[in-house]
């Protein structure tokens, strides 16, 4: 499922039990911090990979809140793919 920003992800997330979320860190309405928290405090919290493209350190705090993957921009293909596949196994 793609969103429009980080509210609608928010939004999502509480009704849906997804196997991994995607997220941005950059988003409009809610940064992608405030949603690694929120989904952090879930039932059923999935998988997060937070991807950027403002530097490491944005990357780093992601983790320290919850993110169990990052990924920097420009985004590969098989990065992602490797990520998810990861998470899900993590998740099992």
């Amino acid at each position: 499922m793609l969103v429009e920003d980080g509210e609608e992800a928010l939004s999502q997330c509480r009704a849906i039990d997804f196997d991994v979320v995607i997220t941005d860190l950059q988003m409009p309405k809610v940064h992608g911090f405030e949603l690694i928290t929120a989904l952090r405090d879930l039932n059923r919290p999935p998988p997060i990979i937070a991807v950027s493209g403002t530097g490491h350190h944005q990357l780093e705090i992601a983790e320290a809140l919850g993110a169990r993957f990052t990924l920097s921009k420009p985004l590969h293909p098989e990065a992602v793919l490797a990520a998810v596949a990861q998470s899900l196994r993590v998740k099992r």
